[in-house]
């Protein structure tokens, strides 16, 4: 029961940070939660292959189904508008120039990363890089004892 209770102590202090909360709720058993509605929120019903479209006392939900994959690519969408800064939520973040090219050296490293073919040594560096240009705009840097421990099991004769 600790584990469980700090994760979820954790998990309520980040989303307090969020720019969007994505409130999932059980279609087969729909129960709204307390507190949401103050927020920027995607509202998603799971279970609609089991449960159908309940009606809720929430603003235009997305019904999706974990098992069937129903309405998954309409979750995309919304979050892709909110991060765009359009849609019903709309984004309450703006990105600079800088923070945009630090986002885009992120998933081009990202992309180097997942290459086939790539040597561990060679992923080690790209995640690094990813790592350092989405701590640019979270301002959360890793440090550099921490990469070198984690990085340096990567690396072969180590």
């Amino acid at each position: 029961e600790g584990a469980d209770a700090e994760a979820a102590r954790r998990a309520r202090e980040e989303a307090e940070h969020a720019d969007v909360w994505v409130v999932v709720i059980d279609g087969a058993a729909p129960e709204v939660p307390e507190g949401v509605g103050e927020r920027p929120a995607i509202w998603v019903v799971n279970k609609a292959d089991v449960a159908g479209r309940v009606e809720l006392p929430i603003p235009d939900p997305v019904f999706t189904s974990a098992v069937t994959g129903q309405g998954i690519g309409e979750l995309r969408r919304r979050l892709s508008e909110f991060s765009a800064g359009s849609g019903a939520v709309g984004a309450r973040f703006a990105v600079s120039l800088r923070q945009r090219e630090s986002l885009r050296r992120a998933e081009q490293a990202l992309g180097r990363a997942r290459r086939r073919g790539l040597g561990i040594e060679l992923v080690a560096l790209e995640l690094r890089a990813a790592l350092e240009g989405l701590g640019a705009v979270t301002g959360r840097q890793v440090s550099e004892d921490l990469l070198t421990r984690v990085f340096e099991r990567f690396c072969v004769g180590k």
